[in-house]
């Protein structure tokens, strides 16, 4: 008796922890020992479910019977029922025939009823259980093969159709989302073909902004370079007309540089040359100050006249250079009477020279020599001046020669080439005026009786004076 309270007291005490640990017993339904299904052992329950449940107090007890469905095959743990918690008694342990489980194993199921005392500290459970046959060591079910067979064959049948079910719906969700996406590629392409043919329509919109622009931009340049031609042209014209003007009425400062007073004129030719010369030399607007118109003649008279360089000019006359065998030089050895002109439009002047010219010394024509250019030395030693040439080629590979012969300060004066000073006898001085009213002051050598004091005035150095009438 002992030893039955002291395993149903280990019993309690496992199922205590049982519970505590996982909240609720597990009952496994089956079909056979190998295929389950696990269900919890206390559901929720309802007043219709075929578990129902029965308080009733007992002292400081409560119960509840469990009422199970005899219909439903249910075992626990067949192969081991020492470890089952349902089945950790044998039979010696089992309570009394005489206890309430046992009125109540009818034909209508067994019954499980559990006692808990409501103190904590004094807890005892009480467990009686009825067998599932007469025979209560004997726990198996005895199935016909063929049912067994079809019940698996009925559960297989699920499984598949519930797989099938689930396949189903898997593919339609499949197809829904390709679909679904499907519909949002065919949107995004629409909207894409949208996008592209506006903004197709945009850059033809630019382009022809651009073209139009450019076409707008053509036609302003070309209008403007027609304005600016015929701007240049009137501008020409009116340059044109101008320095006409300011030739033909010309308007000159009365003052002594522009007059030349009878109180003002100066008494020696050569200063009021050399006064001149040396304003239109310093003018950056006068090309070829020292260039000079040079006149000879032959014996019978027959002129000539040419554009040259003078040298220099002093007291004593003007320096010019040529060649002996030239024509002017042949026509200076045969009438040494020469004339010289020198004018400059930018101040209205002219300067008349009238004399005789002869050669100056060797040595004065080497020294005027080195003091050229080396261009003007080598063409001093090419030919005779003013005798024909077959070419500028042939002109151009003589100079090469000579190039290569002599270098530069190394090239030698030749004979037939030497200076010419010009001796004046008369000078004359000519200053425009915008009235025709020209001044004209001519430089002489004196005759018998001059001056006179009326016409002529005595100058200086020789010279005498005189106030020519214009033009």
């Amino acid at each position: 008796m002992l030893n039955d309270k002291q395993d149903i007291t280990s019993a309690q005490s496992r199922f205590t922890e049982s519970v505590k640990k996982d909240s609720q017993t597990i009952i496994r339904k089956f079909i056979t020992s190998a295929i389950y299904v696990e269900k919890p052992i206390m559901p929720p329950l309802r007043k219709k479910s075929p578990i129902s449940t029965t308080n009733f107090g007992d002292g400081d007890y409560t119960s509840r019977t469990v009422v199970t469905d005899r219909s439903v095959k249910r075992c626990t743990c067949i192969s081991s029922p020492k470890n089952c918690p349902c089945h950790f008694f044998d039979e010696k342990s089992a309570p009394d025939a005489s206890c309430d489980s046992s009125s109540s194993s009818s034909d209508v199921g067994s019954q499980i009823t559990v006692k808990s005392k409501k103190n904590v500290n004094d807890s005892e459970m009480k467990l009686s259980l009825t067998s599932l046959h007469t025979n209560r060591t004997d726990r198996t079910v005895d199935i016909d093969p063929k049912e067994k067979e079809e019940i698996i064959k009925n559960w297989l049948k699920k499984k598949d159709l519930e797989k099938r079910k689930k396949d189903l719906e898997k593919a339609k969700l499949i197809e829904a989302k390709e679909k679904e996406k499907e519909q949002m590629l065919e949107k995004e392409r629409g909207n894409f073909k949208k996008w592209l043919t506006r903004k197709k329509l945009e850059e033809e919109k630019i382009e022809r902004e651009k073209m139009r622009k450019e076409e707008e931009k053509k036609m302003k340049e070309a209008e403007n370079e027609k304005k600016k031609i015929v701007n240049e042209n009137s501008y020409q014209a009116w340059l044109r007309k101008k320095k006409r003007a300011e030739l033909d009425n010309k308007k000159i400062d009365e003052s002594q540089e522009n007059l030349l007073l009878d109180k003002h004129i100066e008494k020696d030719p050569m200063c009021l040359f050399e006064k001149w010369h040396t304003i239109a030399k310093n003018d950056p607007n006068v090309v070829g100050a020292n260039h000079v118109s040079f006149a000879t003649a032959t014996k019978s008279g027959i002129p000539s006249v040419r554009i040259m360089s003078l040298k220099e000019y002093s007291d004593n006359g003007f320096v010019f250079f040529t060649h002996y065998k030239s024509r002017k030089g042949e026509e200076i050895e045969k009438n040494p009477n020469v004339a010289l002109v020198f004018y400059w439009s930018q101040f209205s002047r002219s300067v008349r020279i009238e004399g005789t010219v002869e050669r100056v010394s060797c040595c004065k024509s080497d020294e005027l020599f080195r003091e050229s250019s080396y261009d003007t030395q080598i063409g001093t030693l090419l030919c005779e001046q003013s005798t024909p040439i077959e070419s500028r080629s042939a002109l151009l590979c003589k100079t090469n020669k000579m190039k290569k012969h002599y270098p530069e300060g190394k090239v030698p004066r030749s004979p037939l080439w030497g200076g010419y000073i010009i001796r004046p006898h008369t000078i004359e001085f000519w200053q425009g005026q915008n009235d025709s009213l020209h001044d004209r002051i001519r430089f002489r050598r004196p005759k018998e009786k001059e001056p006179d004091g009326v016409l002529t005035h005595e100058g200086e150095n020789g010279w005498v004076y005189e106030r020519l009438c214009p033009p």
